[in-house]
């Protein structure tokens, strides 16, 4: 697919900005690599994140730095002359100085370095590690990178285990398919939000003092795998904004894309603003069938064209506030309108003996909009007591959706023009509340109660042409569902760090699910009330280890979960094609017994994963198809009773 793309970034920095050095084309420079490998003195064993660093003769100042790797290699590459010093840290190990005369271009190879331990200095008390692992979190002392003064937070991010670079300057964490939420001293933040390439390409990383990466994230963060906090340095500010702009243009579908953004911060006021909008009109798509039936020389063939045409528009705007130097209040709004086409013309052919039989010509054209509001408020108090913390959240949402679709035909079949109507609405209003106290220096707590009010309504009717030519419901194809349910949830998660090395955490989740006189479902011209209204109790126990720096992590949970609308609702999409889908009301919950045990280890900042697992379920939710009475495939879930599996991954 061919793509045009022009983008434009405007910077606009009136504090703390990126000072990165531009190379000059100086004559008495020389491009020099200085590479070797870090080692322990007695064990051999390879020594990671040591700081490398390379300063000019009898001046302190680094003008070259860098981290061994996993493997406890470096390189340092850069233009200079003369003399340097070369130096080695690293906690725990004696340093290292070399000085280093350099007159010519050159790849200077140092081998393997073996550093002596050492018994710990008054002065080594203050010195702390780049890196520092526990069995929960890896934490990047972003103030003990030499590369600190000239880097951009991007930079630096990319020297931190388990995260990844794309291409195109945006950034995973352990795999793509990993989610993951990044915030600023711990709290939702405006300044991380939109435009988020750009923003971690341009903030200088002098105004950081630390990346803290959870393995094990906090409820308050929702349901991610990671969680990356960026800690601010408070001696240092970071103010200005930065804006961006970008068009792009697909030939082949004929789709543009126009997306402007801003972000900005200021001493207390973060804020970030940003649109979508494209507009689509593809040019005609042809396909071609043609099939013989041999016994009675019957061909058919058929020729369609299709076409998409859409607009949508998608402007999101989020600030943060300080209130005080202990409240933080974050404020998310954001909108969706979109209007889509759907063009087809279907031309059918029947001949027998090359002799012309019947001619149909389908005209299929479906239109419909989506529109949606988001609107969020978080607003976090944080106690005189280091790590006690009361987080407050409101979310709205509202999702309406309308469809239509008109078939028309012409040719030899009579009446057979007709026309579906979809509707879709879904409204949730939400209320979390999270408390947070580290109950002795080892133990925390976490706990949440919530409240959630949602309401789903989908209608679809169905309609076809009459000799009259008046459209006339079909009340067999009538599909209403209308669900409106409260749900009071609570959890409880308590976390025993034992030491550095060993982690325990005991977890409860209730949930109570109040659904009146049940969910209304309509099919055809039969209606039916659909009850869910009860608890849900889901306890869990985990340990979490870490043996020779890799680690593990056992876990033993008991999940109840309740059937979702798609097992629930018996509508039927399409009655007369030959497969159908439909669902059980009758479905029970399935409650769920686990077992895991996982060891995870570092290769190349990748997490690997050796999993072990086991399940054991009652009244198991699983899918069953058979064939109806007229032929058609029918697919339908049922209760099976009692399944036992096992199963081992490595991914």
């Amino acid at each position: 697919m061919q793509k045009l793309t022009i983008g434009i970034v405007f910077l606009i920095f009136s504090g703390l900005t990126n000072t990165s050095a531009i190379a000059q084309n100086d004559p008495t420079l020389f491009r020099i690599e200085i590479k070797g490998q870090l080692t322990d003195s007695i064990s051999g064993s390879v020594l990671p994140y040591a700081t490398v660093a390379l300063s000019k003769g009898s001046d302190t100042k680094i003008v070259k730095g860098a981290i061994t790797g996993l493997d406890g290699k470096f390189s340092l590459i850069f233009d200079g002359s003369g003399s340097y010093v070369f130096s080695v840290r690293h906690l725990g190990y004696k340093n290292f100085r070399r000085t280093i005369e350099l007159s010519e271009p050159q790849l200077l190879d140092l081998g393997r370095i073996a550093l002596p331990k050492s018994s710990i200095m008054l002065d080594e008390l203050t010195v702390k590690p780049l890196v520092e692992q526990s069995a929960t979190e890896i934490i990047y002392n972003l103030d003990q990178d030499p590369d600190r003064q000239t880097s951009s937070l991007s930079q630096i991010l990319d020297k931190v285990p388990l995260v990844q670079k794309r291409p195109d300057g945006s950034f995973y964490i352990d795999s793509p398919d990993k989610s993951y939420v990044i915030v600023r001293n711990g709290r939702s933040d405006a300044l991380f939000s939109d435009n988020l390439t750009y923003v971690l390409q341009k903030l200088p990383a002098m105004g950081f003092s630390k990346i803290k990466l959870s393995l094990v994230p906090q409820q308050r963060y929702g349901n991610v795998d990671y969680v990356l906090n960026i800690v601010t340095d408070s001696t240092l500010k970071v103010v200005g904004a930065i804006g961006s702009a970008s068009y792009s243009y697909f030939f082949s579908s004929n789709n543009n894309f126009f997306t402007p953004g801003t972000t900005f911060s200021s001493e207390k006021l973060r804020g970030s603003a940003n649109a979508d909008y494209s507009i689509s009109s593809a040019p005609g798509k042809k396909n071609y069938t043609e099939q013989l039936t041999f016994s009675d020389q019957i061909l058919m063939k058929q020729i369609e064209t299709i076409k998409n045409h859409g607009e949508s528009v998608s402007p999101s705007a989020r600030f943060s506030y300080d209130l005080a130097k202990n409240q933080f209040l974050t404020l998310k709004i954001r909108t969706q309108y979109s209007d889509t086409g759907f063009d087809k013309e279907k031309t059918t052919q029947t001949s027998k003996n090359e002799i012309l039989q019947s001619e149909v010509v389908n005209d299929y054209v479906r239109i419909g909009n989506n529109k949606k509001l988001e609107f969020s408020l978080n607003y976090q108090y944080e106690f005189k007591k280091e790590g006690r913390i009361l987080n407050l959240v409101s979310i709205f949402s509202g999702t309406p959706q309308n469809s239509t679709s008109n078939i028309t035909s012409s040719g030899d079949l009579i009446n057979s023009d007709r026309q579906d109507n979809n509707k879709l609405n879904i409204a949730e209003n939400r209320v979390q509340v999270y408390y947070l106290d580290r109950v002795t220096k080892k133990i925390n707590l976490e706990t949440y109660i919530g409240w959630l009010n949602r309401n789903y309504f989908s209608e679809s009717s169905y309609f076809i042409m009459t000799e009259t030519g008046n459209w006339a419901p079909v009340m067999g194809n009538y599909r209403l569902l209308d669900k409106k349910y409260n749900v009071l949830d609570g959890s409880f998660r308590l976390n025993n760090t034992v030491s550095k090395s060993l982690t325990l955490q005991f977890d409860l989740r209730v949930d109570y699910l109040n659904d009146g006189q049940g969910a209304r479902i309509i099919t055809g011209t039969t209606e039916r009330l659909l009850s869910e209204t009860g608890f849900i109790f889901n306890p869990g126990l985990s340990a979490i280890f870490m043996i020779n720096k890799k680690r593990w992590n056992t876990r033993f949970s008991i999940r109840q979960s309740r059937p979702g609308l798609e097992q629930l609702n018996p509508y039927n999409e399409d009655p007369d094609g030959p497969i159908i889908k439909v669902g059980n009301p009758d479905l029970k919950p399935q409650q769920t017994n686990s077992f895991s045990l996982q060891k995870q280890f570092l290769i190349k900042k990748k997490m690997t994963n050796l999993l072990f697992s086991t399940y054991f379920s009652n009244n198991a939710i699983s899918p069953y198809t058979f064939q109806n009475e007229k032929g058609q495939t029918v697919t339908t879930y049922l209760n099976y009773g009692k399944n036992f599996s096992m199963q081992q991954n490595l991914f």
